[in-house]
């Protein structure tokens, strides 16, 4: 008998959320404050290494 597996839960997410290019195109145009809401509405996580991208030794 084999053992029955669930699929592994897929989170998508992108390594910044507060990206004003994106203004228009993910985020509505006129939007100012709230993007990480807006944000969560389209993906289920966001990149957490920023002391990687820091530039710190």
């Amino acid at each position: 008998m084999t053992a029955s597996r669930s699929p592994l839960p897929l989170y998508l997410g992108l390594p910044m959320w507060a990206n004003q290019d994106w203004q228009g195109s993910l985020y509505p145009r006129q939007a100012k404050t709230d993007l990480l809401s807006d944000y969560a509405a389209v993906f289920s996580s966001v990149e957490g290494n920023t002391t990687f991208y820091s530039g710190a030794p």
